[in-house]
């Protein structure tokens, strides 16, 4: 009877022992998994994301050759953002909001947009994800880079030289060119735009704007500028820009109006630019075109809107976790599977160790 007692009691202690030592196994496993699907997943974020730090650019002075400049002065980098239609609060030009971090050994400057928030510059506290905002660094001696397009998936990305040499003319003052620039990671250049000699600079399209609406501010700045606006120069313009009469018209009437609604120009101001743009549009179109009572604002196959970037990202993660859910739960059956057999295994080892018992006490 001890012995049967002793053999039951072997038994129990087997499968307390299998269960205990499967649970901690189990515990172990998923332990491990979790941390590796941590660690796959921030390894996937972080290679999915262009910009890992946010508020924070980095310019890579060396590349445009200011590197002994910025060694002898590295108080005197800044980092001047603002928005392509002009609207917000901004820091000043080179004031000390825009002041950079600057690195001699590497080269590279650093702005942080809470440098500029400080100073009262609170549209730096609403960027977003769509590509309406321009970036240029300037020095304290009057070199300036020319501006390129950003968005909020630049954060923690690299301006740098297009290729050391590539200058843009100044929109504004055709004496001033500025170093064409470019950033590491994304895809977004500088901004396209006409300058007051009739030259197109720049290949990418701001958020919103087509090429009909460059042609259309263009207009609108030098609409009583005869020399500007003559008719082989605006007919070599759109050799490069797909614009129609009436798009043009359509552009030149909406900016005017927003402009009075913000109160930038008079009612006045803009019936003459529409006036002129109508008449340019006889000219140079070599058709009649009517200004619209409502021009409404147009947004073109050719807009670049900046979010791709971010979208990219976002569909990464969600991958990432998909597959990371898919991972856990082929794992959990996996483990419980194995517990199971376990378990009846060791039971039926018990099982046995009371059949020969009982046996023994038959014979």
């Amino acid at each position: 009877m001890f012995k049967k007692l002793s053999s039951v009691m072997l038994a129990a202690t087997l499968i307390a022992g299998a269960v205990s030592t499967a649970s901690a196994a189990e515990v172990e496993v998923s332990e491990n998994e979790v941390a590796a699907n941590e660690s796959s997943e921030i390894s996937a974020d972080s290679s999915s994301e262009v910009g890992s730090t946010d508020g924070i650019f980095y310019f890579d002075v060396a590349s445009c050759g200011w590197k002994n400049y910025a060694d002898s002065n590295k108080n005197s980098i800044f980092c001047h953002i603002y928005s392509c239609d002009g609207a917000g609060n901004w820091t000043a030009w080179q004031s000390k909001g825009e002041k950079c971090k600057y690195d001699s050994e590497t080269g590279i400057a650093t702005y942080d947009i809470q440098t500029g928030i400080a100073k009262g510059a609170d549209d730096l506290n609403n960027l977003t994800s769509d590509s309406k905002y321009l970036i240029m660094f300037s020095t304290g001696a009057g070199s300036e880079t020319y501006p390129i397009l950003m968005n909020t998936s630049c954060y923690g990305d690299t301006v740098m030289a297009l290729d050391g040499t590539t200058m843009y003319e100044n929109n504004v003052d055709s004496e001033k060119k500025s170093l064409a620039m470019k950033w590491k990671n994304s895809s977004l250049g500088a901004a396209k735009t006409i300058t007051s000699t009739g030259k197109i600079q720049g290949d990418s399209l701001a958020y919103g704007e087509t090429d009909s609406t460059v042609l259309a501010s263009y207009v609108i700045a030098y609409y009583n500028d005869a020399d500007k606006l003559n008719v082989d120069l605006v007919k070599g313009l759109l050799k490069n820009l797909n614009v129609t009469a009436s798009s043009l018209m359509n552009d030149v009437a909406y900016k005017n109006n927003e402009g009075v609604k913000a109160g930038k120009i008079s009612q006045d101001d803009a019936d003459a630019i529409n006036k002129a743009a109508q008449e340019l549009c006889k000219k140079v179109f070599e058709e009649d075109v009517t200004i619209p009572p409502e021009p409404t604002k147009q947004s073109g196959s050719n807009t670049t809107n900046g979010n791709s970037s971010s979208n990219s990202s976002n569909s990464s993660k969600t991958s990432s976790s998909s597959k990371t859910s898919t991972t856990s739960n082929t794992v959990s059956s996996g483990q419980d599977s194995t517990m199971a057999v376990l378990v009846s295994g060791v039971m039926l080892a018990a099982a046995g160790v009371l059949f020969l018992s009982r046996k023994k006490r038959e014979f």
